[in-house]
């Protein structure tokens, strides 16, 4: 609930100083430096989940919590018929500047006022009561597992790298793929006892990778491939691998492992291709470890028969088209620091996940 003795003023500077990461209440503390607990495997410098660190995001997700609160109460406190039609210009004005070309826009995302996240938070709550979008932030298993891998981009520092923060991932997508199965398509009785998981899964290069690598050990049979770029001007997707979709297929659900939902681009195009290859929409689930407001909205508005499932809604995008607020930063690099040949015919060409080729296209992108 939010604090009805914080004043209207109180609670808009505490959206401005979260937004900006000036919150001096987020600061390190004098009970767990940032330095302290450092370990070394020769390559990565990785910094203790120590009680100050923890301090840190947890103190975030509280401010995040309460700016999502404050945000909903605005957009509540609007008449529906207000309400629909301030929501309908704002997809209109976000459509037409996304066809803007990044110069006009000056950057790669127009970041939204306070008001229009409002909004944007109101049509996701619905879209909650429709069962069209599963938020899992009261899943204490999976908030505690997402929470380390926040710590690198909360602190400006390197507290999870390579393996250590591959492991932390494996674990969060196992527990978060069983989630899926339970809550998203019931209906298609995924979960049968003795039996491997009855799913697509899709993954998006290169982030879903590690996605892939636990939908492998769970039993997962099939898989569906596509290399996607994002370009950092446009925040446009552009596919550099595509494999061809199997006819046998096409009426499984199909699961697209994308740890981050920004703006959406990326999920546009891969939706657009499963349309194309004959999946229905309503056999699409979005599987995200970190969601925004504004890619949320653009997917489920424009394909309502598709669901989400996340771990974490947070505040906002930015200029550069990443999420913040908490944010976690770029997953895909974070996954893959440190993968070489050894690792890829380990964990990937072994396990039948992908083709020798496939695994060249993977590396020579990570370490180009």
């Amino acid at each position: 609930m939010i604090d009805s003795c914080g004043s209207d003023d109180t609670l808009e500077q505490e959206c401005r100083s979260f937004r900006s990461g000036s919150d001096t209440r987020l600061q390190p503390t004098a009970r767990g430096g940032l330095m302290s607990d450092v370990v070394s495997d020769g390559t990565t410098r990785t910094l203790g989940w120590n009680p100050g660190i923890r301090e840190m995001v947890y103190a975030r997700l509280m401010a995040r919590d309460r700016v999502h609160e404050r945000r909903l109460k605005l957009a509540m406190g609007l008449h529906p018929i207000m309400f629909t039609d301030a929501l309908d210009r704002l997809r209109v004005r976000m459509t037409d500047a996304r066809a803007m070309h990044s110069d006009a826009r000056g950057g790669a995302f127009i970041p939204l006022a306070e008001e229009e996240l409002a909004l944007l938070e109101r049509a996701i709550d619905q879209c909650v009561e429709r069962g069209q979008f599963v938020h899992c932030n009261a899943d204490p298993a999976l908030t505690g597992l997402l929470a380390p891998l926040r710590a690198n981009y909360v602190t400006g520092h390197t507290i999870l790298a390579g393996e250590h923060f591959r492991t932390h991932a494996r674990l969060l997508w196992r527990n978060l793929l069983y989630t899926a199965e339970l809550h998203a398509m019931p209906a298609h009785r995924i979960c049968v006892p003795g039996s491997p998981p009855n799913y697509v899964a899709v993954l998006p290069w290169r982030a879903a990778l590690i996605a892939g690598e636990v939908c492998r050990g769970m039993g997962v049979q099939d898989v569906w491939h596509l290399g996607c770029a994002r370009d950092e001007q446009t925040l446009a997707c552009t596919a550099y691998y595509e494999e061809r979709a199997k006819d046998s297929t096409r009426t499984k659900p199909h699961f697209i492992m994308e740890p981050m939902l920004a703006s959406g681009g990326t999920l546009m195009h891969v939706i657009e291709r499963l349309r194309i290859a004959g999946v229905p929409l309503g056999n699409i689930v979005i599987i995200s470890v970190v969601a925004a407001p504004e890619g949320v909205d653009r997917i489920l508005h424009t394909y309502p028969e598709v669901r989400i499932v996340t771990v974490a809604l947070d505040s906002h995008i930015d200029h550069d088209g990443y999420i913040t607020g908490v944010g976690l930063g770029d997953f895909g690099d974070l996954a893959m620091d440190g993968v070489d040949e050894a690792y890829a015919q380990k964990h990937w060409i072994t396990t039948g996940l992908l083709t020798e080729e496939q695994a060249r296209i993977v590396l020579e992108r990570t370490h180009r």
